[in-house]
């Protein structure tokens, strides 16, 4: 398999408006009058204001001035004629987020019900949106003040709703998602503001005087440290091998889990979980547990127990009169009690509206979040389960398919409204204790997910937000409380991400990795309409570093014009990112000091990586594909080792390519086995082959193999196994118990030795 082996040798930030409470805003605690139903001159004020804000670009003090006059005028031109309906309160941010007292109203109710309904557009107004921007150097970070209609409930400083009713839920929704009011977000260009002495951010050239070298060494400006090795072990058994995670003591689920003992592996053939004794040449079949109709995504072990995701369907379709149907999912968990691995004993089904975003696991806590659609023609006022998220616990698989689930409506003290949402969709989070099989807690935001990225202490939703030819997006951190779900802060800038990887929190500290696009439009010359015409696109890329309040500390812009991200991973004070066009430009960036990142190098070689790994003490690890220097694909994959021990003078210290068409490892980061104290890289890989025939000119065959290298300092890569696949189309995983190694590829798991990795059976589950 083997082709070749070579070797080779900010700104301070400006002041926060939002810092303790908004600029000419109430105090703490203040409140002003606001009617269920605002009359035309309430809406055509604020509309009028955040029409001025983006003709004129208004200081955010001067904007929410004359948005709270505009609210008085409307207050008194309304106080003659009706009485106060309830209160809004504007909170400091920081301050709790408590809405007045409302009892839960949660309501049992049977999915059958939503059968058959039928519901137009409601045409509910909403004040008009305006969006305040914080500048720090040239990043424009937006922090909205825009708000749907509410009765009662209270606004966070960063905008940050939590009603008071369900109605003003069903309000928002029809404003903001279904109807044709609010302005959404502001997507204007911001000249970089420079502080009192000039400075501005970074651009991309790397400093290379001797003097800047040594100053980050003095200041302690740390190397690459490779992380701790995913590995457990207990008395009864030696170590064994975890799933490839990018927080450590933050697992992730995957189609393969170990206990040290045993292997639980999906079986995509028959939709089974197999429960396999690894015994060496003695691994044998102990159970197996049929998901019947469900389909089975991903698995955890913990403590004795077993969590199996799946994706579930109530199988309703709701009638409108345009003829569409709407067809409910579930993210549903099974959790079994597996101290007894050959007699699996089920314990609970919890399921929720949404299909599944993703999960994590940590200190036995099960969290997980998914995308649930709300439909203009499934909303009926009156009925909260028909447009907030509903929660199932206790029901038998066959319920989630048979149309008789008893659905919970979520509290509304549990759901939070995003300032700018514009889609039709909550993200829903539950926290589950494994151990007792319960929800612990739950919330759920009026805002979908794209990428979700969670450490031990929280846990951060991020939505891109496109709008007519820009990209933002959109950040929520919820604070995880062991448990006790907790949206904190929230904000939104310029650029979109990668994956999970363009995130990472240190030190209290989020640090961002986002590509910029902006399209570029030209007069169409049809005459003096300004028509215009879309002329392409330009790229650069960003990394924003952020604090606990979601408040922009510090930034480097314009990296790379032109390229775009292909992975990223940040490493204590270190973070690196890899862009490309033409050839590889990987950066590394000192973020020490979050006031003031800076590029320490940007090394430029043909192709790119897609996925990096710290894997031993200054070496960084990269898995991508292999390119000419004009850019163009080779068709290799691409290994490379590249030596990070001087962050100023990177250099790819060896590199290796694979005559291999695709891996999912390039894509999916739980689909490598990586130990560098065992020597171990493997990943599976499917080439194609192509040959002369009697009856077809040429004829391809695709094959499949699990390949694992080592590497040494001194000589580079070396392959140590390449393993053909029994199951071509069926995903590999490789994980080592004690003295073997395991290769799971469908119902297969094949046993080799983990010294010489000589094969030494495979058995058919």
């Amino acid at each position: 398999m083997t082709e070749q082996s070579t070797t080779s040798n900010t700104t301070p930030v400006e002041p926060d408006p939002f810092g303790t409470a908004p600029v000419g805003a109430p105090e703490a605690g203040a409140s002003f009058a606001a009617d269920a139903e605002p009359d035309e001159l309430f809406d055509t004020q604020l509309r009028a204001v955040a029409h001025d804000m983006r003709e004129q670009m208004q200081p955010p003090g001067e904007l929410i001035e004359q948005t709270l006059a505009a609210a008085r005028r409307a207050e008194g031109a309304q106080s003659a004629a009706q009485p106060v309906a309830a209160t809004m309160t504007v909170a400091p941010q920081g301050a709790p987020v408590s809405p007045a007292p409302v009892p839960r109203t949660h309501t049992p109710r049977t999915k059958k019900r939503r059968r058959g309904r039928v519901i137009g557009f409601i045409g509910t107004a909403a004040a008009a949106a305006a969006a305040v921007l914080v500048i720090v150097g040239s990043v424009a970070v937006y922090q909205s003040t825009s708000s749907p209609v509410l009765t009662s409930g209270v606004i966070a400083a960063d905008g940050i709703i939590t009603p008071g009713s369900y109605d003003d839920i069903y309000a928002s929704l029809q404003a903001q998602a279904f109807g044709s009011v609010g302005e959404g977000v502001v997507s204007t260009d911001v000249a970089p503001l420079l502080n009192a002495e000039g400075g501005g951010s970074d651009s991309a050239e790397a400093p290379s005087a001797d003097s800047a070298r040594a100053e980050v060494f003095e200041s302690g400006t740390p190397q690459l440290r490779a992380e701790a090795t995913a590995t457990g072990a207990d008395e009864t058994s030696g170590s064994y091998s975890q799933t490839n995670t990018q927080v450590e003591g933050v697992d992730e689920a995957d189609i393969v889990k170990t206990d040290g003992k045993h292997i639980y592996s999906l079986s995509t053939r028959y939709n089974e979980i197999l429960i396999t004794r690894a015994d060496g040449r003695d691994t044998e079949e102990l159970a197996r547990i049929s998901m019947g109709s469900s389909s089975v995504e991903d698995l955890y072990v913990n403590e004795g127990r077993l969590v199996v995701l799946f994706h579930g369907n109530t199988d309703d379709e709701s009638a409108s009169s345009s003829g569409y149907f709407v067809e409910t999912s579930l993210a549903a968990v099974a959790i079994y009690e597996v101290s007894d691995p050959s007699n699996p004993e089920l314990l609970n089904v919890l399921a929720q509206d949404g299909y599944l975003n993703t999960s994590r696991l940590v200190d036995g806590i099960l969290y997980v979040a998914s995308v649930h659609w709300i439909y203009s023609n499934s909303c009926e006022p009156g009925d909260p389960a028909s447009f907030v998220p509903n929660l199932y616990t206790s029901v038998d698989m066959a319920e989630l398919h048979d149309d008789s689930a008893t659905a919970e409506p979520f509290a509304v003290e549990d759901i939070r409204i995003l300032p700018d949402f514009e889609r039709a969709a909550y993200t829903v989070l539950t926290a589950i204790a494994v151990d007792s099989a319960e929800r612990e807690s739950e919330i759920s935001v009026l805002g979908s997910t794209d990428t979700v990225y969670m450490n031990a202490d929280n846990l951060f939703l991020a939505a891109a937000i496109y709008d007519y030819g820009s990209a933002l997006t959109h950040i929520t951190r919820v604070a995880l409380n062991q448990g006790s779900l907790d949206v904190a802060a929230s904000t939104s800038f310029e650029g979109t991400l990668l994956n999970q990887f363009s995130l990472d929190e240190y030190r209290g500290y989020l640090r961002v990795a986002a590509t910029v696009i902006e399209d570029r439009y030209e007069p169409s010359g049809r005459g003096d309409d300004g028509e215009r015409f879309w002329s392409g696109s330009t790229t650069s890329n960003s990394l924003l570093i952020f604090d606990s309040s979601l408040r922009l500390t510090g930034s480097i812009e314009d990296l790379a014009p032109g390229e775009r991200i292909y992975s990223a991973r940040f490493t204590g004070d270190v973070g690196y990112m890899v862009t490309f066009r033409e050839t590889d430009p990987l950066f590394s960036l000192d973020l020490s000091d979050p006031q003031n990142p800076r590029v320490m190098d940007a090394l430029k070689i043909p192709g790119f990586s897609q996925y990096l790994h710290p894997y031993a003490d200054g070496l960084l690890l990269g898995l991508g594909q292999d390119a000419s220097s004009s850019g163009a694909m080779t068709g290799y994959l691409k290994l490379a080792v590249f030596d990070v021990s001087d962050p100023f003078a990177v250099r790819e210290a060896d590199k290796q390519l694979v005559d291999a068409s695709y891996s999912e490892a390039l894509n999916n980061h739980k689909a490598v086995l990586i130990d560098a104290e065992k020597n171990l890289i493997g990943f599976s890989v499917e080439t194609e082959m192509r040959y002369d025939s009697s009856d077809v000119l040429y004829r391809y065959e695709s094959l499949s193999y699990y390949l694992i290298y080592g590497y040494d300092r001194d000589t580079g890569f070396f392959e140590r196994a390449a393993i053909e696949l029994p199951e071509e189309y069926e995903p590999a995983r490789a994980l080592y118990l004690d003295d073997y190694l395991y290769l799971v590829n469908g119902d297969n798991i094949g046993v080799f030795s983990l010294d010489t990795l000589e094969e030494i059976t495979w058995v058919r589950l």
